[in-house]
This record gives C-alpha cells, structure tokens and sequence, in this order.
C-alpha cells in the first residue's frame, strides 16, 4: 500500500533518470540471471501448471471473506 504517492512518484522518476542500461543489456542480463537461478535448481523445466489447483484453492481461501455475513458490510478491523 502506498502511503506518500508524492514520494513514490520522485523515487520513480529519479529511479528512471538514474537507468544506463539499454534494452538490450537488461534482456541480456535477465537470461543470465535465469540461467544462474536453473543452474541452482530453480525453473528446473517441470510443467509450471502442476499443482495449480491447489495454490488457487489456497488463494481462494486465504482471500475469503469469512466474516459473518450480516459484518461484512462493515470495513475490516
């Protein structure tokens, strides 16, 4: 949540004048950054929807509102 949109929106526009790096260094930097993360183990090619039943259930329940219905009109506490 942001807080101060003022001092996101400086940081972001000082982040954006302060970036050297061109289009195709960044590309290049981000294959070797996930080649180092699949010489380590991770993004180890397995199917990436395995298992995604189970997190968007845990999602869904996780992000339920489980209040009786006759509180949910009221803001969270």
């Amino acid at each position: 949540m942001v807080t101060n949109p003022a001092v996101l929106a400086a940081w972001e526009a000082q982040d954006q004048a302060n970036d050297t790096l061109t289009f195709d260094q960044k590309r290049r930097l981000l294959g070797a950054m996930y080649q180092h993360a699949r010489r380590f183990g991770h993004f180890d090619g397995r199917d990436m929807l395995e298992g995604i039943e189970t997190t968007i259930g845990m999602a869904t329940y996780m992000s339920a509102d489980v209040r009786p219905a006759s509180d949910r009109n009221r803001p969270r506490t």
